[in-house]
């Protein structure tokens, strides 16, 4: 899992433009193209083949997702904006509205961005387009989310749908590594030293074999956790499908929507729904972890002497309540700060700031005006520290007096009015008061040492064989 970590963390900070385009005939967000055309096409997969009309569209080959779907055996379900697309039907091309197959899906009239595709309950990402009523997605990013190939005959009108090669890498308790599923690991391994400026090429090389015995030893591991989920049948429910998807929605988010996160994969030859299979993976091993470490508890005795041998150090730091007026900085639909609207709200706040200078009520004016849509939940306040991530905050309220009023403070994200309610000293805790604290500090450290310990276990039990 700490793989996924340090390659989301990479992902998150990388943040490419988004070109912005008008809206033609396809109703898909921002793009547009010369090409847009509807034609028939066979696609052929396994011996089997179907003719579908297909839309070509900036540059990529779109087809209906009803008959996509039923071409790749799945059934449909869901309502409105969302489809879920589940395995489970019979891979034949039926008629179009056949087996809860609707060949237009109820779609007329509303706009394509707002509909969300899943398969088995994991957001796809898909951008569909709607064309003469009919729901369209790419043929080439509907066929990555099972692994496929994609070859387009755009003069013979064939779309080839192929089994990607699979070179096994290492085999671990007869289960292979595929070369693609290996390279998503190694390829980020070697660009990072592509910033090294080697004067040895033998240095690059050994450097090299280290990385390679690094993702080795992270897809090892991986498939032994993936066998151990298996194992164990630690499944998916309804709440692990809601932080899946609000997960991925937060990483699409940060680097700037689908698009870019489909270029960044390419630029590591991976995919973007192998990202979305890492996390997965990544998700269902946590909850084997948290499954098979349950019974790791600290005993009243182990806090007790915790809580003897670090008595000076059991303090609560000195902190602030604060409640505030908070006015978010507006960002445009490219992810830049909408500066002409930044500045309007700026203004905004410094009117305010003169009205409660002038004698208007703080807490009238902040239930009027905040979008600190959190601070119903806290009526007395925010306590912060300087632990805190709001950092400016935190600074400009330690240094003011309890019922002074802030300047306008600026954020990354928003623009704030502080009102410093009271200032809390630092204090010495007594044992109750950091049990608490205590028992998860210790029981947290326990699961670390107890889950490295089986992850060795099961390393050195597993037959693990490199090709």
């Amino acid at each position: 899992m700490r793989h996924l970590t340090m390659r989301l963390a990479a992902i998150a900070v990388i943040v490419l433009a988004l070109s912005g385009c008008s809206s033609s005939a396809p109703q898909q967000a921002g793009a547009s193209n010369d090409e847009d055309v509807a034609e028939m096409f066979v696609m052929r997969m396994d011996n089997r083949e179907s003719r579908m009309e297909t839309v070509r569209y900036n540059g990529d080959i779109y087809v209906p997702l009803t008959e996509i779907g039923r071409f790749f055996a799945l059934h449909i379900r869901g309502e409105g904006n969302f489809i879920d697309l589940v395995p489970g039907g019979t891979g034949i091309p039926e008629a179009e509205g056949a087996s809860g197959w609707p060949d237009k899906l109820g779609l007329e009239g509303r706009d394509p961005e707002e509909v969300q595709i899943h398969f088995a309950g994991i957001r796809s990402y898909l951008q569909p387009l709607l064309f003469e009523g009919r729901l369209f997605v790419s043929a080439a990013h509907f066929a990555e989310q099972f692994d496929r190939s994609v070859a387009v005959d755009l003069d013979g009108k064939v779309i080839g749908l192929g089994d990607k090669p699979e070179l096994p890498i290492v085999a671990v308790n007869g289960e292979e590594v595929s070369e693609e599923e290996f390279n998503f690991f190694y390829i980020p391994l070697v660009k990072s030293l592509d910033t090294i400026a080697y004067t040895d090429a033998n240095n690059r090389n050994i450097d090299l074999d280290l990385k390679r015995k690094e993702a080795l030893d992270t897809v090892s591991e991986r498939v032994i956790l993936r066998q151990k989920v298996k194992q164990h049948r630690i499944g998916l429910e309804e709440a692990d499908y809601d932080r899946l998807n609000a997960k991925l929605d937060e990483i699409v988010t940060l680097n700037n929507g689908i698009a870019s996160m489909r270029e960044l994969a390419s630029r590591y030859d991976s995919t973007f729904s192998q990202m979305v299979n890492v996390l997965k993976e990544d998700y269902l091993a946590a909850k084997l972890r948290d499954t098979l470490l349950s019974e790791v508890k600290a005993s009243d005795k182990e806090i007790a002497d915790y809580y003897e041998n670090n008595k000076e150090t059991m303090t609560e730091p000195r902190r602030v309540r604060v409640n505030q007026i908070m006015l978010t900085v507006p960002y445009g639909e490219d992810g830049e700060v909408d500066l002409a609207a930044k500045e309007a709200r700026k203004t905004m706040m410094e009117e305010l700031l003169g009205r409660i200078k002038a004698g208007e009520d703080f807490y009238e004016l902040m239930k009027a005006y905040t979008e600190d849509t959190e601070y119903a939940k806290y009526p007395n306040g925010y306590l912060l520290d300087f632990s805190s991530d709001l950092v400016a905050e935190g600074q400009t309220a330690f240094d003011m007096q309890a019922g002074q009023i802030s300047d306008v403070v600026e954020t990354k994200y928003a623009f704030h009015i502080l009102k410093l309610e009271e200032v809390l000293p630092e204090m010495r805790l007594s044992l109750e008061e950091g049990r608490d604290a205590i028992r998860s500090r210790l029981e947290s450290a326990a699961k670390e040492q107890r889950w490295l310990e089986l992850l060795h276990q099961w390393k050195v039990e597993s037959d693990i064989r490199i090709h």
